[in-house]
């Protein structure tokens, strides 16, 4: 059923789908067509759908380096595929995921200068009217809310060249952007 999907919506001739084992929730597929791979999500709410197409519009406007919705044949950037299931087609994000272990990191100081700089541009991204993420509260201190990816992890950050990227926002929230830092420390 998802390859008729694709064909039909998407006007995608799939070689192959493969499930991505380590998605954690099992909603992760790769694509591989004849010259390009893409990456597709199955979503089960509706609003979650629409914040992830929303939210990666929104930073790839901002020249984030982060996958780019794969709009239908309707230019619409979801496409239902039964009552309660609802696809996201990503691009494939080239380049190489970070690696550390207790006592190494194979960062560069330079590349730990560009994760930062790139958090903290993700970080003052303020504006959450559009893209409706779910806001966490942290006390009472409402001094500078953001954009969180809130599952930074070794395995959603990738370097190619010169630019950090970040993959899988599923987690994403607005709230206090200690929250992502101490999720990248720990």
């Amino acid at each position: 059923m998802l390859k008729e999907v694709l064909k039909n919506k998407y006007n995608l001739d799939v070689n192959r789908i493969e499930k991505n084992e380590e998605s954690t929730v099992g909603n992760v597929y790769m694509l591989y067509c004849k010259n390009s791979k893409y990456v597709v999500k199955i979503y089960s709410e509706v609003n979650h759908t629409k914040s992830m197409v929303n939210l990666h519009e929104m930073l790839n406007k901002n020249n984030f380096y982060v996958p780019k919705i794969i709009k239908n044949i309707e230019k619409q950037g979801f496409t239902q595929i039964d009552n309660r299931s609802y696809i996201v087609i990503y691009s494939f994000l080239e380049g190489h995921k970070i690696t550390w272990n207790k006592t190494k990191i194979n960062l560069s100081d330079e590349e730990i200068t560009m994760l930062a700089k790139t958090l903290r541009k993700l970080h003052n991204s303020t504006d959450n009217s559009i893209i409706k993420l779910p806001q966490i509260p942290f006390g009472d201190y409402k001094k500078r809310q953001s954009i969180l990816h809130f599952d930074l992890t070794k395995q959603n950050i990738f370097i190619n060249n010169d630019k950090i990227g970040f993959i899988d926002f599923d987690d994403a929230k607005f709230g206090e952007a200690i929250c992502d830092i101490a999720i990248l420390i720990a």
